[in-house]
């Protein structure tokens, strides 16, 4: 019973103990729809054929996903550039095989002993040796100038313009000599490193962004070569992986494509079944060997936005346009 005043009123009664913890009050929760700040997008390169391409430091995804937005961007070029350069090339190369074990299949030298011994002195004949040095000669001639040519298309691509076939060979003839010079260094600096037993393996990284730093940057043998070793050393590693696993990969593919036409050749004889093994060389020149200098070529333009801000010097419109040749 609680006491009452006169003419006033009870007092409040005093609360009874909590049985329970009460909830926190109420902190910020999530901001609603359409407030803050979302995060920029990232910058893209490439144009309406290529797509959206990583303007940006690249993974290993966005390295090859480009790479194959790229060559199917340009692949009429690509394709073009490398059956006129390279075709004649591998149908060379595939006629200085033409007496390979007399001509005869494997199956004719099996069933038959004797033609063993002419096949193994058919195989020495002074003609077939002055071909496929020929074919030799010929390949190191002309593949500094498909490299320069799939560069040339590529690095304009990616900077979201296109260029014709004819437009790349052009581009890529003006700078061949330095391109040709630049393989015979690269090449010379391996072979003396292989001689003095060092690390070839070890050496070939510092020379994948060659080509493209040659056709892009309008360099000279030399000064690419220092240009490549300048990019690269910083992230020597990665690009090392990145290089290896684009060889493995275009010589794997290469090997898919060949094996059925060398295997015919081999199963007939070489007499006719040359024309087997140009098909297939010329298949691989034009669908398989364009994938190295194309991923070069990004791992170029990767490396020069990782470590020269390539990517604000372009979106700031601050980049200078590649030479003409």
């Amino acid at each position: 019973m609680s006491f009452v005043p006169p003419g006033g009123e009870a007092p409040p009664s005093p609360a009874p103990w909590p049985t329970a913890v009460p909830p926190p009050p109420p902190g910020y929760g999530p901001p609603p729809p359409g407030y803050g700040y979302a995060p920029p997008p990232l910058p893209k390169a490439g144009g309406e054929r290529t797509g959206p391409l990583p303007l940006h430091p690249m993974s290993i995804g966005d390295l090859f996903d480009g790479a194959f937005k790229l060559y199917r961007a340009n692949f009429k070029v690509i394709a073009l550039v490398a059956l006129v350069i390279a075709g004649p090339v591998q149908v060379l190369a595939a006629l200085s095989q033409r007496n390979a074990n007399g001509g005869r299949g494997i199956v004719d030298l099996i069933n038959d002993p004797t033609l063993v011994d002419q096949a193994q002195r058919s195989n020495g004949s002074g003609a077939q040796l002055l071909t496929a040095m020929i074919g030799i000669l010929a390949g190191f001639l002309i593949g500094p100038l498909v490299a320069g040519a799939v560069a040339r298309a590529v690095s304009l691509s990616y900077l979201g313009q296109q260029i014709t076939a004819r437009e790349a060979l052009t581009a890529a003839a003006r700078r061949w000599l330095p391109l040709l010079a630049a393989s015979f260094l690269v090449h010379l600096t391996e072979g003396v490193a292989f001689v003095l037993c060092l690390s070839v393996i070890f050496l070939m990284p510092l020379w994948v962004v060659v080509s493209p730093a040659i056709v892009v940057e309008g360099l000279g043998p030399i000064a690419g070569m220092q240009r490549s070793v300048a990019l690269i050393k910083r992230r020597y590693w990665p690009t090392m992986g990145r290089a290896y696993l684009s060889g493995g990969l275009t010589y794997v593919l290469s090997g898919m494509i060949t094996a059925i036409p060398t295997t015919i050749a081999v199963l007939i004889g070489f007499r006719w079944g040359f024309l087997f093994v140009a098909v297939g060389g010329i298949a691989t020149s034009v669908l398989i060997a364009p994938l190295t200098p194309i991923v070069a070529t990004l791992i170029y333009f990767d490396l020069r936005i990782r470590t020269e801000g390539f990517d604000l010097e372009l979106l700031a419109g601050r980049s200078a346009p590649l030479p003409a040749g």
